[in-house]
Parts: structure tokens; C-alpha cells; sequence
């Protein structure tokens, strides 16, 4: 038998689902039904075979995970194993083909809550939040694209007006690994402020946001 794997897409993220399909084919000499042929799917993480990582797909022709199964910045081997069924176990024909995989790193999304225009009262402490942020390889909401071994953050600030461009006198340091500014009352004079947030992973990939901050 012959065995061929189709797999796509080409460029491979962690939190795409993974489909590989084996076409097995028979000589025309060969007197079996082809619909009897036993297909077997192992998956190995560089060389180590990972037993947990089994098909959900129905069609025994189909190896099929769910998002989330594999590891960013990884090498998979997807192996299919097609036997001819055979009464005597020292009669049994079989073929393989096997698939590379290379689960690529994906990037940040980054994100203020509260919109992009908020006004802050200037006798008040206030705060922005940028928790909402999270690692397009973990998912949003999961607590592994929110904790502090996965993300870190960096917030400045530049003035809108009345001086474009300048320094904003009283914003805090800049601030790394925390999702939190906390902004006290009167640390900022009158005006309109641009606020950025910096959102970096463990890969040293990064993405910003900005908000327009009226005092």
C-alpha cells in the first residue's frame, strides 16, 4: 500500500485546529476491500512520541486536534501507519507516511479597556487597565495569557496638548509587568495626554495600544 498526508495550512499557529488526512492506495493486482484498511496516528514532539494527543475525528482516515493542543515554537511528526488486515499475524502489510509540523509563534493583542477617549477628573485617583491584553497562542481569558511569566507591560505618555510632544510631568515611571496604572489624584496637570501600553511576551513579541486622556 501506498500512503500519501495532506495537510493544511502551510504556516501553523497553536491556536488553529490541526488536520491531517492519509490517502492510502492498493495496487490493482491487490484483492482487498481498501474501506477494511486499519489506520494507526502517533504524534511526536521532536522525537518523543505524545500519547496524549489523539484524533477527535471520526473518520479513522482524518487526524484531527483541537486549537490549544500543541506547543508555539515547536516541531511535531504526525505519523500514519496504514495495515492490510491479515487472519495470520505474520502475513500483516503495512505503510507509512509521516507529516512535519512546525507550530510558529503568533503575536500579542493588546488592549485599554475603556475605549480609546477617557477623561479623568483631576482632584480623583484613577486607573487604566490593560489585563484585558493577552498571547494569541493562549487564547483571551485564559490565565495563561494573563500572568506575569507569559506578559509584561510598559506604559508611557507623551502631551497631546497644550504642548504637543512634551514630557507629562507627574506620570509615573514607567512601569513593567503590570497590567495596572494607577494614576493619583493631581499627578496630572489640565490637558490632553496620549497614554501607550506596551504589551510583551516571553517570545519578545509586543504590541501597543494608546488612549487619549483628557484632565
Amino acid at each position: 500500500a501506498q500512503v500519501f498526508l495532506y495537510r493544511s495550512p502551510a504556516q501553523f499557529y497553536r491556536w488553529m485546529a490541526l488536520e491531517v488526512f492519509a490517502e492510502a492506495s492498493l495496487p490493482s493486482c491487490a484483492n482487498y476491500d481498501i474501506s477494511t484498511l486499519i489506520y494507526s496516528w502517533k504524534v511526536y514532539l521532536d522525537d518523543t512520541y505524545v500519547p496524549s494527543l489523539q484524533s477527535i475525528s471520526l473518520d479513522k482516515r482524518t487526524f484531527k486536534l483541537p486549537p490549544y493542543s500543541l506547543q508555539a515554537d515547536s516541531e511535531y511528526t504526525v505519523q500514519c501507519v496504514v495495515t492490510i488486515p491479515s487472519a495470520g499475524i505474520t502475513n500483516i502489510v503495512s505503510s507509512s507516511a509521516s507529516s512535519t509540523l512546525t507550530v510558529g509563534r503568533s503575536g500579542i493583542i493588546a488592549r485599554i479597556a475603556g475605549g480609546y477617549a477617557q477623561t479623568l477628573t483631576l482632584n480623583f485617583p484613577a486607573s487604566l487597565d490593560a489585563s484585558g491584553s493577552y498571547d494569541l497562542d493562549y487564547g483571551s481569558g485564559t490565565s495563561a495569557s494573563t500572568t506575569g511569566g507569559y506578559l509584561t507591560y510598559a506604559w508611557s505618555c507623551s502631551t497631546y496638548s497644550p504642548t504637543f510632544g512634551s514630557t507629562c510631568a507627574g506620570f509615573p515611571s514607567s512601569s513593567v509587568s503590570s497590567s495596572q496604572l494607577a494614576l493619583a489624584a493631581d499627578s496630572l496637570a489640565e490637558g490632553v495626554y496620549t497614554v501607550n501600553c506596551t504589551v510583551y511576551n516571553s517570545a519578545g513579541k509586543k504590541a501597543t495600544t494608546s488612549v487619549r486622556l483628557t484632565v
